[in-house]
């Protein structure tokens, strides 16, 4: 057919009306779909669904007004029949079916076209696409013009309260403020920060508090432009600040034309409490846990500022929640796990709930008590579930997730919420640390080393993320990185994480006296400082005593050790730790059936099928004590066994060929060929 007169026939059979038409109709639709289906709460998926029935239509409705025309008797088929649908309308028709289907695909999997490579992991990316880029926001850290720099925490509340205020909206990503606490309160290169981000839109801040009289001067800049999208002060009593930060929270949302649901616009206008000491103290206790640091004084003070908070206001929510969660880290990380410590996050928890049970903090004040201190998963989990449905932006609920999730042995889905979690949060330390602890697990010790890297990027010098990098060198077999990486760190007993790797580490170099000294040194704080790893560092100091050759001494040491450990089971009875260094020490005391019924004790409190984190680890101490009193066969069918299995070990370390070869722990092996052979094996 002649090009002119295809065209002309085009025209003849209305194909152009039709194109035209269909082109206003489908943008109609379109509109009226994604401004009404969110006020209804309609699914994001049927607006994607509408966007691609108005594409698939679109070459459909094209080819049908060629074949057919509208008549006086109705819709026939064309009068020419003697020339069928030419080959361009024909190709173009399937062009655009074609394109029509990869759109289609795009919109309802969100992942690149089947001929595109997906990007790199750069974290700035979110694969729950909770708000979109135009609707992305970091606040930085509020500048404190106070003339009492104590009042620094609290410009630091008030950007908090801000940031929870806008977290709740799911229709917005909001990084959360660990991730911003690194950067000034007025830097320069707001761009730069923005991408490492991964936010089009910074909040800036000051606050200025003189007896009860406030100034918050905000300012919200599209970084991308480096332009102020709008700028106010408000001078006001200490009385009104929840209305500052409520109007705040609103004209951001406004501003970056986020869509609410009436629970989330009643959530923006809430006052959590009216008594402004009890709010004081609260944020005083925020300021702390923002610090990340991990000490039984900060853990404690925490929790006092937050109960004095609760005190003050007995129906202040959030007070009860953060002291819930406050009490149930005392009581994991050891410093207090006394029945006392429990019940007092059990009954913060249940005032939380009492009051405001469908609250997200509630949730993760109730998931934190079954996951620290009770050791029920299954409650814990749907626990954080229900926070993050109600708590969109909140990586610490995602993070809780994988929690659970790696103790009940899914990995899987463990690293794929604590990547969403690291996506949603970059520049986290905690959210990092906890891929990475993951990684580490998983003997994926590239990417481990890859997250360590992101870490010191950040923190430098954080002794926490220096342990874990010596506990990664010493899995690979690398101990002169791993004393390199520990060379910085002063010695930390009241950081057992810190303090157990530098302890360890110097017995595995066979620095005997150093691992001595670092260890008296401990103990002399007494009880009352180390809480339940008393006995724990009781036996490390023995075990250093032996390696260096005094077996008196380290008799002597065993003995206090066992007396210590005998008493924290009697008042801890669930303590598999307590179970397990107490076999270590019965072993080393020659008491070979004590010492392997408490290792199986250990073992039966939560085994491997519960824990799939810790509890080989308490097989693999097993293990050690068989091979201690000569039951070789049966510690290397173990050792075999383990080597193959995802855990961390009884020192958070998985177990490798390398560690086999390098710790001490394992001499009674040492010559036997069989276990050479395993050192030989096969490294991650």
């Amino acid at each position: 057919m002649d090009p002119k007169n295809f065209f002309a026939e085009l025209k003849r059979r209305n194909v152009y009306k039709v194109a035209v038409a269909y082109a206003v109709v489908g943008w109609l639709i379109i509109q009226i779909a994604t401004s009404t289906f969110p006020v209804l709460q309609i699914p994001g998926w049927t607006i994607r669904l509408v966007v691609v029935l108005v594409l698939l239509g679109f070459p459909l409705a094209l080819v049908l007004a060629w074949a057919f025309e509208l008549t006086p008797e109705g819709i026939r088929r064309s009068t020419d029949s003697a020339h069928p649908a030419p080959r361009p309308l024909r190709a173009a028709s399937i062009i655009m079916l074609l394109a029509a289907a990869a759109i289609a695909m795009w919109l309802f999997t969100g992942r690149p076209f089947p001929f595109q490579k997906a990007p790199p992991f750069t974290g700035t990316t979110d694969r729950q696409n909770v708000g979109d880029a135009a609707k992305s926001i970091a606040v930085l850290p509020f500048a404190s013009l106070s003339e009492d720099k104590a009042n620094a925490y609290f410009a630091e509340g008030i950007q908090d309260e801000i940031l929870t205020r806008l977290a709740r909206i799911r229709d917005l990503k909001v990084i959360s403020r660990t991730s911003t606490l690194r950067y000034k309160s007025a830097p320069e290169n707001l761009p730069e920060i923005a991408k490492q981000l991964g936010v089009a839109h910074i909040l800036e801040g000051s606050v200025q508090k003189s007896g009860d009289q406030v100034r918050i001067n905000v300012q919200l800049i599209n970084a991308q432009t480096d332009s102020h999208l709008w700028a106010e002060t408000f001078d006001r009593k200490l009385t009104d600040i929840f209305a500052v930060e409520s109007e705040v929270a609103q004209r951001v949302a406004d501003s970056l034309k986020a869509t609410l649901t009436g629970v989330e616009k009643a959530a923006l206008g809430t006052r959590p409490t009216e008594n402004q000491a009890a709010y004081d103290a609260y944020l005083r206790g925020l300021a702390l846990v923002a610090s990340n640091r991990e000490t039984a004084s900060a853990f404690t003070d925490a929790a006092n500022f937050f109960e004095e908070a609760a005190r003050l206001d007995p129906k202040f929510t959030l007070a009860w929640a953060r002291a819930s969660v406050a009490h149930s880290r005392i009581y994991w990380v050891g410093y207090d796990r006394t029945d006392d410590r429990a019940e007092r996050a059990k009954k913060a928890a249940e005032k939380a709930r009492a009051l405001q049970s469908e609250l997200g903090e509630t949730f993760l004040a109730r998931g934190y008590y079954e996951y620290l201190v009770t050791r029920e998963y299954d409650a814990a989990w749907l626990a954080f579930k229900e926070a993050l449905a109600r708590l969109p932006n909140n990586s610490e609920a995602l993070v809780a997730l994988s929690f659970i999730e790696r103790r009940k042995g899914k990995w899987p889905e463990a690293v794929a919420h604590q990547e969403q979690a690291a996506q949603r949060d970059p520049q986290n330390l905690p959210v990092l640390s906890q891929l990475g602890v993951t990684y580490f697990a998983l003997k994926r010790f590239a990417d481990a080393h890859a997250l360590v890297d992101r870490l010191l990027a950040l923190a430098p010098e954080n002794p926490q993320v220096l342990a874990g990098l010596a506990r990664l060198c010493l899995a690979e077999g690398n101990l002169e990185g791993a004393e390199t990486a520990l060379r910085p760190v002063s010695p930390a007993p009241n950081n057992d994480y810190v303090f157990e790797i530098q302890v360890r580490l110097a017995l595995i170099a066979r620095r005997d006296d150093d691992a001595t000294r670092l260890l008296e040194a401990a103990l002399a704080q007494g009880p009352s400082t180390l809480g339940v790893f008393v006995g724990k560092y009781r036996y490390l100091l023995g075990f250093a005593k032996e390696l260096a050759g005094d077996s008196a001494g380290a008799r002597s040491v065993y003995e206090v050790a066992s007396q210590e450990l005998e008493q924290l089971l009697q008042a801890q009875p669930n303590s598999q730790d307590a179970a397990m260094y107490l076999g270590f020490v019965q072993a080393a005391l020659g008491q070979k059936e004590a010492a392997l019924a408490a290792a199986q004790k250990a073992i039966d409190l939560r085994p491997a099928s519960v824990d799939a984190v810790a509890g080989p680890g308490f097989e693999e101490a097993l293990a050690r004590i068989k091979a201690q009193f000569g039951q070789t066969d049966a510690a290397l069918l173990e050792l075999r066994r383990l080597l193959k299995l995802n855990y961390l070990g009884p020192e958070q370390i998985p177990l490798t060929p390398a560690l086999l070869r390098l710790d001490p722990v394992w001499n009674p092996l040492r010559q036997d060929p069989r276990f050479q052979e395993l050192c030989r094996g096969k490294q991650p």
